[in-house]
């Protein structure tokens, strides 16, 4: 059995599908037998294996389990890859994340604040990890019904995805997040407008009735998916 990540990769992308969560966590089980007995458990490609498994359990909605692997791979990644390291600080993000669809708000925005110091000290401010740790922090915060805390980092994130060359997804949700949070704090106007931007973006870049497109469309009472 091969034990590269990118074999792994390779194993994972053969078997996508609906239905392919339990190959997958099959297949990641057993690299990760073959990666401890090559590489040893104190290894960057077991921490990367780790953190596979959490995103296999995330995508089927078994939050608690990704969160027990999340924090598996964050823990070790701590050991081997640094404290300071932008690896630690992703790793922080997706057991952030987790916690944060758990309902962990506290723990979860704690520890996307920790990643975003931590790219803006190693990547820097302009860097995508950063912009992404600063969102998913402001996420939190929406989350919490603190809107005006919210929309001043969802302002930061959206101001500098815009200086970017080319329309991104991460710009037209961005878009979407600034405008959700003006309407609600009382901004209606301002706000559906910048959904509707957020929908011209989105069309660019995304099939139509793509599932963003018709949540932001939606959000401004411009309809839903067709009949079938």
């Amino acid at each position: 059995m091969a034990t590269s990540m990118q074999d792994l990769f390779d194993r994972l992308d053969a078997v996508e599908g609906e239905g392919s969560g339990p190959r997958k966590v099959a297949l990641i089980t057993e690299a990760l037998a073959a990666i401890e007995d090559e590489h040893g458990r104190d290894s960057l490609a077991y921490a990367s294996a780790l953190n596979e498994l959490g995103a296999c359990y995330r995508a089927d909605a078994d939050y608690g389990r990704a969160a027990t692997y999340f924090k598996q791979a964050a823990d070790l990644l701590e050991q081997v890859a640094g404290p300071a390291s932008p690896d630690f600080a992703m790793a922080l993000m997706n057991y952030a994340g987790v916690l944060r669809l758990n309902g962990a708000l506290d723990e979860s925005l704690a520890l996307f604040e920790r990643a975003e110091t931590l790219f803006a000290e190693t990547l820097g401010t302009d860097s995508m990890e950063y912009l992404t740790a600063l969102n998913n922090a402001a996420l939190c915060h929406q989350d919490r019904g603190a809107f005006e805390t919210a929309l001043a980092r969802h302002l930061r994130v959206c101001s500098a995805l815009e200086r970017l060359d080319d329309a991104t997804v991460a710009y037209a949700t961005s878009l979407y997040n600034t405008g959700f949070c003006c309407k609600q704090l009382g901004e209606t106007d301002l706000g559906e407008d910048l959904i509707r931007r957020s929908i011209e973006v989105y069309r660019q870049l995304l099939p139509e009735y793509h599932e963003l497109i018709e949540h932001a469309k939606a959000a401004v009472g411009e309809g839903g998916l067709p009949a079938s």
